[in-house]
């Protein structure tokens, strides 16, 4: 082909048009999407034939070449069967099904033009001065060339904005602007709403064609220009059908479809919603509706009454379920069987009891079910939330295997519910669980799940973030690595226990800080933490436990009869007087954390007394076969009996226990309960047959190396350059002591 075809001043299309000319096929497809110059290349051949272009249902089969524009056509009829020498061109946007096309493609009769070829390179438009500088800043897009090449240089981005929100996105659909929006943003829209968007692969959005990447953000303001000037319901049903919620819920407020933004936000996941957009979106959700709305609607109260718990604010959530539902909300049994409430409602008080940290009997566990039976079966959020309630409960009652079943449960729920946030808690859940048990391998492969379901969260979330970087400090100072815990509480611990605290993250704090505190400095300083949290702490109701961790504190500071005296004012039937007439089967049967704890203070106080009494072996052996003790507090009851057993004379026997321990203790890792329980072990150690015995013991040998080396605390020493001696004066005086 010899002649020339201009479109436009300065831009020439010679080598397209030469090769639908020369090519051997039959029929030539033009496929591309709006604004792509199909006509224009249809009006070039028609000019250069001296013929017309058909927009007709059949084209007439007189002329050898025929020029059909299917974009104007609004029925597609079959292929034409075309007479010998005959050509066929046609333009269609894609996705266009013309019948016969596909059976012309598979016996190679059919040239295939797609948008690339009809992009314009700088060659096309030399010699024009600004060709390269044109290409860049179009991409080669033909319906933006022309008016940027016929106006001198007119290259303003406010002019390419205004062309692009008025040429290119004005007629197109809402949906269709607000899923080139998404691609902008490299998202993935749905896949219904990627057909017709220029240069948009249904198969393959992303990575963004080079045209779109050129126009950059002068296509994204012209996105935002065309999606202010839509009807609001226009937008929010197409941010609904992008699956953006919080925008489309903001836009149906902004149209007072209040009726309809609360089906969104229930379609969204209800009292979920937060834990799938995050807190802003969230608070931003409950901003959009009336007060008398949020007052009245039970799912507004649901969303506001869990923010509340997640800004730690337990009372007010409280509050705000009491202000809806009456003086019953207060007691939880009498709620959960209440079936005149919806079952939403009920749940929710169920799954606020996590929080509560009150006490957990069978009756409990016989609501939960029945709640369970209630719920629908593919309502992941809901079934996952309740198997997390009763986990919760399960930590509380000491039943750790039924707390990691649960746990199991509520993690297959929450995964197909596809809200990496809830599977997050639960891996967090099952790493304290693995802790509590003394499976630190499996503790610290739970932790690390749980920090890839963090990173896999569209929001994030500073608080959670901080939890889990709390729980690998506790696990590092299990094994007996006690920097990172000590950094963290001397840094982070406030803004921690002033968050979403639920009852087992509260007992974790409770059992580490203390104890790192009074490695690292004083017992003051370790009981000052537990002020913190016995008076300051609104999120969790720990009072008890921390009075109780107090006594810890005191006993491993040497400070014995303050710590008897502190435990003889505690409430209960768990006193003296219990620990020394009650039956074994008593101890063996205690299943509250709390009294749990204050048993075994008990038991830890009677074994430091210089001349044990005879029957003390056996209460410590009742307490040995209760199944709710965790791994750390077996493992000081087992280092008691063997310190009680030596001095009662029973040294073999103290000997073989102690061996066993520290092996077994080696053997897992969980070590730093050695370091907690340093004064009874060097007493155990000051008999030369038993630490002769110790050092025989290959398995045991390694921790008692560990433990005559100084273990954690010695380390912490060295670190400062201290001598033992000089850190015994710096503790004593940390803790106000006289200078005797």
């Amino acid at each position: 082909m010899n002649k020339t075809v201009h479109i436009g001043e300065g831009i020439s299309r010679r080598r397209l048009i030469g090769r639908v000319l020369d090519a051997a096929s039959p029929i030539t497809l033009i496929e591309a999407p709006a604004g792509c110059g199909k006509s224009w290349i249809l009006a070039a051949l028609a000019q250069f034939a001296g013929i017309a272009v058909h927009d007709d249902v059949t084209p007439p089969k007189t002329a050898r070449l025929m020029l059909w524009d299917m974009d104007r056509t609004r029925a597609v009829p079959a292929l034409p069967d075309l007479p010998p020498d005959h050509r066929l061109v046609i333009a269609c946007r894609p996705g266009t099904m013309i019948p016969g096309l596909a059976r012309m493609g598979m016996y190679g009769r059919l040239l295939h033009i797609t948008a690339d070829d009809l992009l314009f390179t700088a060659d096309d438009l030399a010699p024009h001065p600004e060709a390269e500088q044109i290409i860049g800043l179009t991409g080669g897009w033909p319906c933006l060339v022309p008016p940027l090449l016929n106006s001198g240089r007119d290259a303003d981005p406010g002019t390419l904005t205004e062309f692009l929100t008025q040429d290119v996105l004005a007629p197109m659909t809402a949906q269709a602007v607000v899923a080139l929006r998404l691609l902008m943003q490299r998202k993935i829209p749905p896949a219904e709403m990627l057909h017709d968007l220029p240069f948009v692969d249904p198969q393959r959005p992303l990575p963004l064609h080079p045209v779109l990447t050129a126009l950059g953000p002068h296509l994204s303001a012209a996105i935002t220009r065309s999606l202010n000037d839509r009807s609001l319901f226009a937008l929010a049903e197409a941010e609904l059908a992008a699956d953006n919620i919080p925008d489309a819920i903001a836009a149906f407020q902004t149209k007072g479809q209040h009726d309809r933004a609360l089906m969104v936000v229930q379609d969204a996941g209800g009292g979920f919603y937060m834990h799938r957009f995050g807190p802003a979106a969230h608070d931003r959700m409950l901003a959009g509706f009336p007060q008398a709305l949020l007052d009245s609607n039970d799912l507004l109260v649901i969303c506001r009454a869990m923010r509340a718990v997640k800004q730690g604010e337990i009372a007010l959530s409280r509050h705000i379920m009491s202000a809806r539902w009456g003086i019953q909300a207060q007691n939880l049994v009498t709620f959960l069987s209440n079936r005149s409430l919806p079952v939403e409602v009920r749940f929710f008080r169920l799954l606020f009891a996590t929080w509560e940290d009150g006490p957990v009997d069978d009756l409990y566990f016989d609501r939960a079910n029945d709640l369970l039976a209630e719920l629908p079966e593919q309502d992941h959020h809901l079934r996952g939330a309740l198997y997390n309630a009763v986990m919760e409960a399960q930590i509380r009652c000491r039943r750790f295997a039924a707390a990691d079943l649960a746990a199991i449960r509520s993690a297959s729920h929450f995964a197909m519910a596809g809200v990496p946030v809830l599977s997050f808690y639960i891996a967090l859940h099952r790493s304290i669980i693995a802790l509590a048990r003394g499976q630190i391998t499996q503790a610290r492969d739970h932790a690390a799940q749980a920090s890839n379901y963090l990173n896999a969260m569209s929001w994030d979330s500073p608080g959670d973030r901080r939890i889990l970087t709390f729980l690998d400090a506790c696990i590092a100072y299990e094994t007996g690595h006690t920097d990172s815990l000590a950094r963290f509480l001397w840094a982070e611990m406030d803004d921690l226990a002033q968050a979403e605290i639920w009852p087992a993250l509260a007992e974790l704090a409770l059992i580490y800080g203390p104890q790192a505190l009074l490695d690292r400095y004083s017992t003051e300083a370790a009981r000052r933490f537990l002020d913190g949290w016995r008076h300051g702490l609104a999120a969790a109701s720990v009072g008890l436990l921390a009075d109780i961790r107090e006594i810890g504190v005191l006993q491993s500071g040497g400070r014995w009869h303050e710590a008897a005296a502190r435990a003889a004012t505690l409430p209960g039937h768990v006193t003296a007087d219990f620990m020394a007439g009650g039956g074994l089967q008593r101890l063996a049967a205690l299943n509250r954390r709390d009294e749990l704890a204050l048993a075994l203070a008990w038991l830890r106080q009677m074994a430091h007394e210089p001349t044990p009494h005879p029957a003390l072996p056996a209460r410590i052996r009742a307490m040995l076969t209760n199944p709710g003790l965790t791994a750390r507090q077996r493992t000081a009851a087992e280092i008691w009996l063997a310190h009680v057993l030596r001095r009662l004379g029973h040294l073999d026997e103290a000997a073989a226990n102690l061996t066993r321990i520290l092996a077994q203790v080696w053997r897992s890792g969980a070590r730093a309960v050695l370091a907690e329980e340093r004064a009874f072990i060097t007493d155990l150690l000051s008999a030369r047959r038993m630490r002769e015995r110790l050092e025989r013991c290959e398995s045991a040998r390694p921790a008692l190396r560990w433990l005559t080396g100084g273990g954690p605390a010695e380390a912490c020493a060295d670190t400062h350059g201290l001598t033992r001696q000089e850190r015994r004066i710096l503790d004593a005086l940390a803790d106000g002591l006289p200078n005797k």
